[in-house]
């Protein structure tokens, strides 16, 4: 074989297969990077659920109770008597305000996009839901003191997908419900040994 005849034979085929390589070796990378993205998302939550969250609830309760307000496991929204008492006392207020301040950065986070929508409301749909109607009175108080209605604004959109969420969710468990009941209707139910 001579230099021509290998030039004009084989150097192409070499040519190809290194851009076979190449071109693998890219689509590799896109794929390391989206999948990089989406363990980012998902490790995100992690920073998310710190404990200094729930010291923060802890101080909430604690200054609550000094001003005579049980807000602990509360199923009711403070009244407005209540919410005037916790924008009257410091302590109280300053609580509050700084669980709320950091329960609407994670709902920034998780409407943004920051972290990974299913995990994030899984794990803080109902918490964000449930302080956003607990504290509602508090939360209008501080509206209409900044003259600012948008404030609190991305727990609101929370509450709203969360409420979706669920609904979604328990038409979801209701279908697999009927589901397994029809497999076991047609193949009975295994007995135990």
């Amino acid at each position: 074989m001579t230099l021509q005849e290998f030039s004009r034979d084989i150097v192409p085929i070499i040519q190809m297969g290194l851009m076979a390589l190449a071109l693998l070796s890219l689509l590799l990378v896109g794929w390391q990077i989206k999948q990089t993205t989406l363990w980012n998302k998902l490790r995100a939550e992690e920073s998310y659920l710190r404990l200094s969250d729930m010291d923060l609830q802890k101080a909430v309760l604690d200054a609550g109770k000094k001003i005579g307000i049980d807000l602990k496991a509360r199923t009711t929204p403070i009244t407005e008597r209540e919410a005037q008492k916790i924008w009257n006392d410091d302590d109280a207020y300053t609580a509050l305000l700084t669980l709320l301040n950091s329960t609407e950065t994670i709902a920034f986070a998780m409407n943004a996009g920051k972290v990974d929508m299913d995990v994030a409301l899984e794990m803080h749909g109902m918490l964000i839901s449930h302080l956003l109607r607990i504290y509602q009175p508090f939360i209008q108080k501080v509206r209409d003191r900044y003259q600012e209605t948008h404030i609190f604004l991305e727990m609101e959109k929370i509450q709203t997908l969360w409420s979706a969420w669920l609904q979604q969710r328990e038409s979801r468990l209701q279908k697999e419900k009927q589901r397994t009941d029809e497999l076991r209707k047609r193949q009975g139910v295994p007995k135990k040994g």
